[in-house]
């Protein structure tokens, strides 16, 4: 494992031009490599380091920046690009995950005294790891997390890991992708997927694909995600990634945000359904297509309607639970109304009504690429 990137200590945290730990950008033997996003004018010092590997942080001209992590002129480039590279990565063949359900409800801890938790029946449930196991290092809630979250014989537990950043970082600081998923009770699990942006540095980014790829062959995840765009995909930089997929080949994608009557939230959409699009035939061999998130039965049809074809699709919500968590009633059309139903009552109905909502929507969304491509006339 390569070392950890850190922040300087303040006390390098020094002028530009003074001392020997600053080294002007015009100086630099690495200004050549700065190709985009550099940390340069957004730090007072106007300097990169030579042993620094994160920008200033405490001396930003502005306090509210969000200025990415590490500078793209750090020496370290030498030692992360060829890892981030390597051929070497070991992951652990998994299997496509194959159900008859088309969705999974995401629990968000504890139902408590409730005696029963899931319709009869149930294929799977979800949870994510941050009611699973302690962000702030104590493990996890208990040592055998299916009697802790009275999962049905027969019913398969499903580990998910998307969360705030900050919680991710604190996840790798200790090792969770180092933890025995099978060992506690799950059968299926995600690695920590870091988030990579375009107002990062192009060393940041780096540092981030590297450790995507790293705790997916650490952890042998059963889930493979998508590589880091825009990647060139004929390049050798996609080649582990490819390998990746080959090995977990479902592929599953965060989309927290699915009001497709939003401008915003259906250009994220669209360039979601792009970026699957372009992996799957890059990838080249058949991959299961699973969608993370607060999903309406709308967001459901439009995936499947813009999916690569033949390629199934199964969605993970939370919806369910949320919405009877705040005494909400999930209706016919997938929204939300208040209800004086016990809380206990609303879980069971919420997940059985939702269940049923994206079974139905699959199937008019396959009605309709049939009647697109000809195999039917309405």
């Amino acid at each position: 494992m390569l070392p950890r990137l850190l922040t300087p200590p303040l006390d390098k945290q020094i002028q530009s031009g003074v001392g020997k730990y600053s080294d002007p950008c015009e100086k630099c033997q690495l200004n050549d490599v700065c190709i985009r996003n550099c940390c340069h004018d957004k730090c007072s010092q106007h300097s990169c380091y030579r042993d620094c590997n994160n920008c200033g942080g405490s001396v930003l001209e502005d306090e509210d920046s969000n200025v990415p992590g590490i500078c793209c002129k750090s020496p370290l480039q030498d030692l992360y690009i060829p890892d981030v590279r390597r051929e070497s990565y070991e992951f652990t063949k998994r299997r496509r995950i194959r159900m008859k359900a088309h969705s999974v409800c995401v629990i968000n801890g504890s139902a408590g005294t409730i005696p029963k938790w899931y319709p009869d029946g149930t294929e799977a449930i979800a949870i994510n790891y941050r009611h699973a196991w302690s962000p702030e290092g104590r493990g996890w809630r208990s040592q055998d997390m299916r009697d802790y979250l009275k999962i049905p014989d027969g019913t398969k537990l499903i580990l998910l890991t998307a969360t705030l950043d900050d919680v991710l970082e604190r996840a790798w600081n200790f090792n969770f992708h180092h933890e025995d998923y099978e060992k506690v009770g799950f059968d299926y699990w995600q690695a920590l997927e870091f988030s990579l942006y375009d107002d990062m540095s192009h060393m940041n980014n780096l540092w981030l694909s590297y450790r995507n790829l790293y705790v997916q062959s650490v952890g042998g995840a059963h889930f493979s995600h998508l590589p880091p765009f825009p990647l060139k995909l004929d390049r050798k930089s996609a080649r582990p990634w490819r390998r990746a997929a080959l090995r977990a080949p479902n592929l599953l994608v965060n989309f927290q945000s699915g009001n497709l009557n939003k401008k915003e939230d259906r250009e994220a959409f669209v360039r979601m359904m792009g970026r699957v699009r372009k992996w799957m035939e890059f990838v080249g061999k058949p991959m299961t297509l699973w969608v993370n998130g607060v999903l309406s039965p709308e967001t459901a049809y439009n995936v499947v309607i813009n999916a690569p074809e033949g390629v199934s699709c199964r969605f993970l919500s939370m919806a369910p639970w949320l919405f009877a968590n705040k005494g909400s009633e999930l209706t016919d059309r997938g929204t939300a109304t208040r209800s004086t139903l016990p809380r206990a009552e609303l879980l069971l109905l919420n997940q059985e009504r939702y269940v049923n909502l994206i079974s139905q929507t699959i199937g008019h969304a396959e009605r309709a690429i049939e009647n697109r491509s000809g195999g039917k006339t309405s």
